[in-house]
């Protein structure tokens, strides 16, 4: 497992993968004193996570929202996080495992364009007076959750937009392919056929594998549109 590099100024880690069939993450604090903690995520049956990459360096908070030391989760490092985004002090964050958070806005976010006019909504799908935004804003979405039924985005700041209201990128397969779940579980039995054209609307890291998300719900590897 490599090491990160730590600093004068603050200590900083990586993420690496272990090679045994644990496929765990673990991550630790290189060059402190023996007051330092370790953090380790293990990928099990029962806690199944899902791995997103940082699109900042991020430190680690208690279920208060409290700082934790001055460990320091290097800026495009892979974490696994388990369940959805929670809720701590008006600000949103990842479980991370060992009591310990990480902010979500941290993470990357897939960049989209709105083909009109939408309506923002809180986390219970009720929709925020007086905040529209325009067609052709380009707004950076986080992953895909539902709510009362329907599939948003979530933005920042724990508010939401529906799926539908975005552009998305006509791909055409260069692969027969399958369709997964959020989780990276296939769907059904259904198969679509090489040459076929999918309208997609962002990426996504799963379990380490780069999705491409079509819509309500479905993701499908995005191996399968590059031509070999």
């Amino acid at each position: 497992m490599s090491k990160a590099t730590s600093t004068s100024a603050s200590r900083s880690f990586s993420l690496s993968s272990a090679t045994d069939n644990s496929s765990a993450y673990s991550a630790t604090d290189y060059g402190c004193n023996n007051n330092c903690s370790t953090v380790t995520s293990s990928n099990t049956a029962a806690a199944k996570g899902t791995i997103r990459k940082l699109h900042h360096n991020a430190g680690f908070y208690d279920q208060l929202g409290k700082r934790i030391g001055t460990l320091i989760l290097a800026r495009n490092s892979l974490v696994k996080t388990y369940g959805e985004k929670v809720l701590i002090n008006d600000k949103y964050f990842y479980y991370i495992g060992n009591s310990q958070y990480v902010i979500a806005s941290n993470f990357v976010g897939s960049e989209l364009i709105l083909k009109h006019d939408a309506y923002v909504y809180d986390a219970d799908g009720n929709r925020i007076e007086r905040e529209v935004l325009k067609k052709g804003e380009k707004i950076k979405t986080y992953e895909t959750v539902k709510i009362a039924g329907r599939e948003f985005y979530s933005i920042h700041f724990g508010r939401y937009l529906a799926t539908g209201n975005f552009v998305g990128s006509e791909l055409e397969l260069a692969h027969n392919a399958y369709v997964y779940s959020e989780r990276g579980v296939r769907i059904g039995t259904e198969v679509l056929e090489k040459g076929r054209k999918i309208k997609i609307y962002s990426t996504r890291l799963i379990n380490g594998e780069k999705y491409y998300h079509a819509g309500h719900g479905r993701y499908i590897l995005a191996a399968n549109f590059e031509k070999k």
